[in-house]
């Protein structure tokens, strides 16, 4: 069984974003998330708990955790980008589109760093407007 992911209290985390440190550009690692009350393009007519759920084309505009790496990452050159999920559900529709889960991957660093995922769920019950 999994969860619907939805724009509310939760959070996409992703393994260590390395990262160019100041003031020698040292790299180092740093964790990297994303919070879930950021999300955008979300389900506009569809909620759980009273929570917008999120879609294959939601995103959201920008993770944190490796501000210090100020220097950019040590391949892409940058940090604090988009997060997005990289595949939706097979079975769960909302508006046409699959609905995010927990346990899919979801890309940190606008595309930079494919590890994340949300790791707990963000909600247990579920309603819809019409």
């Amino acid at each position: 069984m999994f969860y619907l992911i939805v724009a509310g209290e939760g959070f996409s985390m992703g393994d260590a974003d390395i990262c160019k440190t100041p003031p020698e550009g040292e790299p180092i690692p740093y964790p990297n998330m994303a919070q879930l009350c950021q999300m955008e393009g979300f389900a506009e007519n569809f909620t759980i708990a009273g929570q917008f759920v999120g879609t294959l084309q939601s995103t959201i505009p920008m993770s944190t955790g490796d501000e210090a790496g100020e220097l950019g990452g040590v391949i892409s050159e940058e940090e604090s980008g988009e997060c997005k999920p990289m595949e939706g559900s097979e079975l769960v529709l909302v508006n046409g589109e699959p609905a995010q889960h927990t346990g899919v991957a979801q890309s940190h660093n606008s595309m930079n760093y494919p590890e994340g995922a949300v790791p707990i769920p963000p909600q247990l019950v579920t309603s819809c407007q019409m």
